[in-house]
């Protein structure tokens, strides 16, 4: 990354600005498959799902993601727990996944960083696209909550924005840290990180980590478990 791009400092939305324009963004939050799929789909094929008895979702937009998962990757028998800032996407995912709604349980959240599930009850703590919301100290607390909650081999499993990668996908990271440094609510109040600044090596071991890019647009893809 180039020094001018490194000083750019964005501007967060507020957990009330966030709630309403993903509140109003609404379905239109689908339309960015065309470069989120390819890394969720890589998340999927590394991150075993198939052996998960318990999924917990930090952020689960529409409820596309979820309705993979519990459609073609996870037992029968395996519960699916998530919470959303957005009572817009709390609705869309609950009538998403109706069909299965014995097993899941979906909630909205004020933007608190504590979470609901028991110490090592949770198999998969997924967060795809939902720390580059957030700020520092709030990924922090959430990453401690994911420790807390996986199980001794369970897995933390992220998607993110990524910083640039190449020669035109660094242009465009470029161009969305300087957007969201002027008008975050222009890229949805995200921007790009690097994933792994935010797990201590000493207290998490990466299992699996990509940098996927499609239309230029590069998402850092990261697995990682608790050393135990």
């Amino acid at each position: 990354m180039n020094n001018a791009s490194a000083a750019i400092q964005p501007t967060l939305l507020s957990h009330l600005q966030a709630r309403s324009f993903y509140d109003a963004f609404g379905e239109r939050q689908d339309t960015q498959g065309f470069y989120e799929d390819p890394a969720l789909d890589a998340l999927t094929a590394n991150a075993e799902f198939h052996r998960a008895r318990a999924v917990f979702e930090f952020g689960c937009g529409t409820g596309r993601y979820a309705e993979e998962l519990l459609g073609t990757h996870l037992i029968d028998a395996a519960s699916y727990m998530a919470v959303d800032l957005s009572a817009t996407m709390v609705r869309l995912s609950n009538e998403r996944l109706t069909r299965f709604k014995d097993k899941i349980d979906i909630t909205q959240t004020s933007g608190e960083t504590k979470l609901a599930p028991a110490d090592r009850s949770i198999d998969r703590f997924v967060a795809n696209y939902v720390f580059d919301l957030l700020p520092d100290n709030e990924i922090a607390e959430v990453v401690a909550e994911a420790e807390r909650m996986l199980t001794d081999d369970g897995m933390l499993c992220l998607v993110s924005l990524a910083k640039d990668k190449g020669l035109l996908s660094g242009l465009i990271t470029g161009a969305w840290q300087r957007i969201s440094s002027i008008y975050p609510q222009a890229v949805g109040g995200r921007r790009p990180l690097e994933l792994k600044d935010y797990l201590p090596p000493d207290r998490w071991q990466t299992l699996y980590s990509e940098v996927v890019t499609s239309w230029f647009i590069p998402s850092e893809v990261l697995i990682a478990k608790p050393r135990r």
